[in-house]
């Protein structure tokens, strides 16, 4: 697709586009007189991608949605680059299976060395109004790890009113965390080896602050126990970040539990073996998970603006966190009371749109919760006002 079908500048395009809807649009003359007389409401249109956050593993390929949202005014075509960075990404198709688009000004091209996917494409009459209007889906292969931010670095979305009018209002953001997979075994979870005959058993760990070890905390102080049985007259220990560490502090007479504050946030690994009068026994390995970091800070987007006429308005939010990850959205309208969204489900189908609402003026509270039960909080104002048909 790169090379000899390499993307024309954006400012032709619009002339293309004008000219197009100029034989395509005759009605819309009609229209525009029509909802002149209407109480002033915001027109606002928006592309955004679906899902708009992910991880992924190096050489493994995933899909980006890239949509169009105008649910106050009928639009009838849109254009856009879309950017990537070249040196993590690359992709691999695109295609415009299910989109709104019936003519393609020019056909959808991507350029790999210059990290852009361009479109071009109209609506016929009576063109389309809604908050998912699907363009095209894009599908990367990952080739490096780090943030990959997307970004619509250009893009315009034109009116049904006779005019083009450029109603794009907001151009939206995706961030895939792209991970480079680690080399050796499986870190252990907790682990307790069988004793050799005379030698002592591996102890079993046990935590009153951690007690799984498949689950994150937000306590840096930690308690850790485990059983001595007859005959052992000494016990070694270790916590670090090793995944089968050998423990070297030794403690005789033996001691049954340990304490530890102030642990930095990460996943630790504390590791006990019993001796008695054979020998030193088996090791065993307990994980603790700690993250005490909120998720980082995001914002709250209306795709159809502050104001709108539909009484089910989509939002868009969503952030990631850093060590445990997200495991949870609560959300609350006006007076209401908070309702949950798995996370999953959020960042599949982003946007999401609000349950049906009465016309008037709410706050939107979104909390972001990770899984070690840390909260970040986001708050926007919406008005939905009483459509006048």
């Amino acid at each position: 697709m790169e090379g000899k079908n390499a993307y024309k500048p954006l400012i032709d395009t619009n002339i293309k586009l004008k000219n197009t809807k100029v034989i395509l649009l005759v009605f819309v003359g009609f229209l525009s007189v029509f909802f002149g007389g209407l109480p002033s409401v915001a027109r606002a249109a928006a592309l955004f991608f679906s899902p708009s956050a992910g991880s992924y593993n190096l050489t493994k390929s995933f899909s980006v949605n890239v949509y169009v949202s105008s649910a106050d005014q009928t639009m009838n075509a849109a254009s856009g680059i879309v950017s990537f960075p070249a040196d993590k990404l690359q992709v691999t198709s695109v295609s415009k299976t299910g989109s709104i688009f019936n003519l393609w000004v020019q056909e959808p091209s991507y350029s790999n060395s210059a990290g852009t996917v361009n479109f071009e494409g109209i609506v016929l009459n009576p063109g389309y109004t809604g908050s998912q209007g699907k363009i095209l889906t894009i599908t990367f292969k990952v080739k490096g790890g780090g943030n990959a931010p997307l970004i619509i670095s250009s893009g315009s979305v034109l009116a049904n009113d006779g005019q083009g009018t450029n109603i794009l209002t907001s151009a939206g953001r995706a961030n895939f965390t792209l991970e480079i997979p680690t080399t050796g075994p499986t870190p252990p979870e907790s682990v307790t080896p069988t004793a050799s005959a005379g030698f002592p058993p591996a102890p079993v760990i046990t935590s009153s602050t951690h007690p799984d070890p498949n689950k994150w905390y937000s306590k840096k102080d930690a308690r850790l126990a485990w059983n001595l049985p007859v005959g052992a007259t000494a016990v070694r220990l270790l916590l670090s970040h090793i995944a089968e560490g050998t423990p070297i502090v030794s403690y005789s007479p033996p001691i049954n539990s340990k304490d530890f504050t102030d642990l930095e946030q990460g996943i630790w690994y504390f590791h006990v073996q019993l001796k008695n009068n054979k020998g030193w026994g088996g090791i065993t390995h307990f994980r603790l998970q700690i993250d005490i970091d909120p998720p980082a800070p995001f914002s709250i987007e209306f795709i159809d603006g502050k104001e709108t006429y539909n009484p089910q308005p989509t939002v868009l939010f969503d952030t990631t966190d850093a060590l445990a990850g997200i495991d949870y959205y609560k959300v609350k309208i006006g007076e209401g009371d908070f309702f949950t969204l798995s996370s999953d489900e959020t960042v599949k189908s982003n946007p999401y749109t609000l349950p049906l609402q009465a016309p008037g003026k709410r706050t939107i509270i979104v909390q972001a919760v990770d899984k070690a039960g840390n909260i970040t909080t986001g708050c926007k104002e919406k008005t939905i006002s009483r459509n006048p048909k």
